[in-house]
């Protein structure tokens, strides 16, 4: 049998980058009970650069690996898998069979480690995708898999669903929420943006996903960086923040001030709410209390600025 071509590239650990997210990497990093973890999403949902985060906050070592289209081969899958967690966990490079790699393995005695499998679409169908499902199977259970893919792989998911043996990540929950959209921005594009113009940015991109036209794609920082280029909202708001042009980022002090502007906002929008909130309140009352034509009358009155030289009324 011939030895695979082991092409190191595939095995290196991409730099983490993008927005830390807290609420999707947790999971990840502290799950115990799961045989197995899914982050499944279409093209640019952020992927792999989730996974590159959670694999740089580890504690436990972790072997990276990105699947190729020319890897559909079972040997040459089982060749990569052998040298990323011989880099790893330093355990002897077997023979590039399943059986091998798996007796490998019953050496190791670490007490915790992580392998990652990036872009496992590209070999959907194929040997490789069917002899790793006897590794997810078989492998100790310190050893946990993570797995990166635009579709779910081919192995018997529904039970490891049903036994909670799976943890699942999918595109809506990398889906940014407006809050996250404002940290994006502020933190990565150095770009503060305003909450009503993070929250323009995202209903924007749920109505184009709804109406079908991003079809294929995810809503990671890239999509929505490339949203906001076109949104009239942000570029106005980023032209005042920034001082200038669009493409100008704004200073440290400037950040700053943006952030303790973006709580003020937040406190005068949930002000709002609350007065608008006790407004129907009083109107609902006043309604079963006097009828209609009387709220109506009062509901203008209550606009009416106090008169002069009367006292304010609180």
């Amino acid at each position: 049998m011939s030895t695979p071509v082991i092409l190191t590239e595939k095995l290196r650990r991409p730099e983490p980058a993008g927005l830390a997210r807290k609420r999707l990497e947790a999971p990840l990093l502290d799950s115990s009970t799961s045989r197995l973890d899914l982050v499944v999403a279409p093209p640019g949902s952020g992927k792999t650069t989730l996974l590159a985060r959670v694999a740089a906050a580890s504690t436990v070592p972790v072997a990276w690996y990105r699947v190729t289209g020319d890897d559909t081969s079972a040997t040459t899958l089982v060749a990569h898998l052998g040298r990323a967690l011989r880099d790893c966990l330093g355990i002897d490079e077997p023979e590039p069979t399943m059986s091998a790699l798996l007796e490998s393995l019953e050496g190791w005695a670490g007490y915790g480690a992580i392998l990652i499998l990036d872009d496992l679409h590209e070999i959907a169908g194929s040997a490789a995708e069917h002899v790793l499902e006897q590794f997810v199977e078989l492998r100790p259970h310190a050893l946990r898999v993570l797995i990166g893919s635009r579709r779910q792989p081919e192995m018997n998911i529904p039970r490891l669903r049903v036994s909670g043996q799976l943890q699942e990540i999918t595109n809506d929950d990398l889906r940014f929420r407006s809050w996250e959209v404002e940290e994006l921005f502020i933190s990565v594009f150095r770009a503060p943006l305003s909450p009503e113009s993070a929250a323009a940015l995202t209903r924007r991109r749920r109505r184009e996903e709804r109406a079908g036209a991003v079809t294929g794609a995810g809503a990671g920082a890239g999509e929505i960086g490339a949203i906001w280029r076109t949104e009239p909202i942000a570029a106005r708001t980023l032209s005042r923040s920034a001082g200038g042009g669009t493409d100008q980022a704004p200073s440290a002090s400037r950040a700053e001030a943006s952030r303790s502007s973006l709580t003020s906002a937040r406190q005068a929008s949930h002000s709002r709410r609350c007065r608008s909130k006790a407004a129907r309140s009083m109107s609902s009352t006043a309604s079963s209390t006097y009828g209609p034509s009387r709220v109506c009358t009062s509901a203008v009155f209550m606009r009416l600025p106090p008169l002069r030289g009367s006292p304010a009324v609180g």
